[in-house]
């Protein structure tokens, strides 16, 4: 789960601004696993 917060300097609380999942992929190495791509997919209309 992916969730970004904003807290301006006079607000008491943060307030969630944007939310979505991480899609991860794994790959076994000699040393164990390691992660071999991340992404993030965001809920709706994130506005950018």
């Amino acid at each position: 789960m992916v969730l970004v917060t904003h807290q301006g300097v006079a607000e008491a609380a943060p307030r969630p601004i944007i939310s979505g999942v991480y899609h991860d992929q794994w790959r076994k190495t000699h040393t164990g696993w390691r992660l071999a791509h991340r992404a993030a997919h965001v809920d709706g209309d994130a506005g950018f």
